[in-house]
């Protein structure tokens, strides 16, 4: 598939609730992303997902490839283990009180 292939399959198909670049990105690592068409770029957004960390970073892969392979989704409707692991770790090393998961 073309850039223009995907772009018009977005058109189509998914709602415009970004106004968007036009660049297909297939591949990321660390600092940078790779396109459709293999061009290299450097990856200067902030992200959601990966900042701080980059593009798969071996330990959050490790991290999820873990757990996975034991449990995908748990609604915020019950309790999870590692959730409430990871939110002592939040306030122990960046704030007081409490945190939030989406």
């Amino acid at each position: 598939m073309k850039k223009n292939d995907v772009i018009k399959s977005y058109n189509q198909y998914i709602l415009s609730t970004y106004t968007r670049v036009p660049a297909v990105f297939v591949k990321g690592k660390g600092v940078d992303l790779t396109d459709i068409h293999g061009k290299k770029y450097l990856d200067f957004f902030p992200g959601w997902g990966v900042n701080n960390v980059g593009h798969c970073h071996p330990k959050v892969m490790a991290a999820v490839r873990d757990q996975i392979s034991t449990l995908i989704h748990i609604p915020n409707n019950f309790y999870h283990l590692n959730q409430a692991k990871l939110a002592k770790e939040i306030i122990r090393n960046a704030f007081p009180g409490k945190v939030f998961f989406c």
